[in-house]
């Protein structure tokens, strides 16, 4: 037997391996009509009514008890209020500006990039 033969004979057992599961998938297993067609159906007996839902525009307003304003009393003092600096960002920076910060050597590695 050389591989044509061994190739022909495979190709002819699947063929008629799926031939068989074909027909006997048509023939053997029909459905009779009407039989299981009724028990496909759903029925729910809960008796349920639609609502209208209305759409208020305004929400209502929530106030929390740690943000909202409150009356000073004139035993209370109040704490001197100190400007806040300035915070400028550490992240993104332009093309222009990176260059210029790396030629003034004022990058800091923390890590190696792997390539």
């Amino acid at each position: 037997m050389n591989w044509n033969h061994f190739i022909l004979l495979l190709i002819g057992i699947y063929l008629g391996y799926y031939a068989v599961n074909i027909l006997a998938d048509l023939y053997l297993k029909q459905k009779t009509p009407g039989g299981e067609a009724d028990q496909d159906i759903l029925f729910f007996s809960e008796d349920s009514q639609p609502e209208i839902i209305v759409y208020d525009d305004e929400p209502e307003q929530v106030v929390n008890a740690a943000t909202a304003p409150q009356q000073e009393s004139p035993a209370q003092e109040t704490a001197p209020a100190y400007p806040s600096p300035v915070l400028e960002s550490t992240g993104a920076v332009s093309l222009k500006e990176l260059i210029k910060v790396a030629q003034a050597g004022l990058l800091q590695y923390t890590k190696a990039i792997p390539y």
